[in-house]
Order: structure tokens, then C-alpha cells, then sequence
């Protein structure tokens, strides 16, 4: 009989400390969670789960894009960015405008004319026209491609598609 009390006062103590471990584990992932509104999210993991608690913030969209960059996952990029676009509450106009004017970035920096192209006009459908032409000629003008120019934007910019005259569209670029 002593040994089985033994056995079962040993039996109690490996509980304990199990428990006690559990509860530690537990402590230490909630303070992981916690630390993220605190830090720079280090991984896609934290990113993803920062974008559960805030799926409507273009901020947090274009940082999950400018991480992937740094990452040199060019496509990945893409893929948040129109991801983004998708789950940003339609209501929301400006964040998703962010969200597009980050993927014109992203297209002049690292894609092609026609990939560029494309975002462009999907962008124009879904956004203010004037808003994003005067968004897409400041990139070309910041990243000094305006001499190559972009063809549609100049050409529309050219017959003064928008209403006011050339006047006020270089007006309206020097506000942006």
C-alpha cells in the first residue's frame, strides 16, 4: 500500500508541473500577440495575423507588400495587393485607392509596360479616373520615366479628357 501511495503522490506531482508549463506556454503566446501593436512584424505570420484584427487597413496591406519585396517575392506582392483589394471594405474608397497606387508602384518599379498598363486601367475602372492618372503621371515624374512617357496617360492628358485645360492637371500633379 505505501508504494501505491507513492505512485499516486507522484502521479499528482508530474501533473502539476505540466500544468504549470501549460499556463507558462500560454503566457508567452499571448505576449507574442501582444508585442505585435508594439513592434515591426518580423514574418508573414505576423503580418496575417495583424491583418485579421485590422483587414481594412491599407497600411498594414502595403507594409505586408514592402515586406515581401524586401523578401524578393515580387509575385507574392502582387498577390497581397490584390488581396488586399479584395477583402477592404468597398466602402472604404481611400484605403483601396492606397492599395492601388501601391500596385502602380510596385508594377513602374519591378513589372513591365503592360503589366503597369493593366493595373492602370483596372485602377481607373475601379477608383476616380483624374485621381489615379494624376497618381500614375507623379510616379512616372518621381521616377523620371516621364520622358518615355506613358502612352494612354499622355495621350489622354494630351486631349483633355478631364475637364479644365493642361493648366490645371499640372496644378492638380503639383497638389498631389
Amino acid at each position: 500500500m505505501d508504494t501505491q501511495s507513492e505512485l499516486e503522490s507522484e502521479g499528482s506531482d508530474d501533473d502539476e508541473p505540466a500544468k504549470k508549463r501549460k499556463k507558462k506556454r500560454h503566457e508567452i503566446e499571448h505576449d507574442l500577440t501582444a508585442n505585435l501593436h508594439n513592434r515591426t512584424p518580423q514574418s508573414s505570420a505576423d503580418f496575417e495575423r495583424l491583418l485579421l484584427s485590422s483587414p481594412n487597413s491599407s497600411f498594414l496591406w502595403i507594409q505586408f507588400m514592402s515586406f515581401q519585396l524586401q523578401l524578393s517575392e515580387i509575385e507574392k506582392a502582387r498577390e497581397t495587393g490584390r488581396r488586399a483589394i479584395q477583402t477592404i471594405n468597398f466602402r472604404e474608397e481611400q484605403e483601396r485607392l492606397n492599395v492601388w497606387i501601391a500596385l502602380l508602384n510596385l508594377e513602374n518599379s519591378y513589372g513591365t509596360e503592360q503589366t503597369l498598363d493593366a493595373v492602370f486601367k483596372e485602377a481607373s475602372r475601379a477608383n476616380d479616373s483624374k485621381t489615379v492618372h494624376l497618381r500614375l503621371a507623379s510616379i512616372l515624374e518621381d521616377t523620371q520615366k516621364v520622358e518615355v512617357g506613358h502612352p494612354p496617360l499622355s495621350a489622354q492628358i494630351a486631349s483633355k479628357q478631364f475637364s479644365g485645360n493642361r493648366g490645371t492637371v499640372s496644378k492638380d500633379l503639383q497638389e498631389i
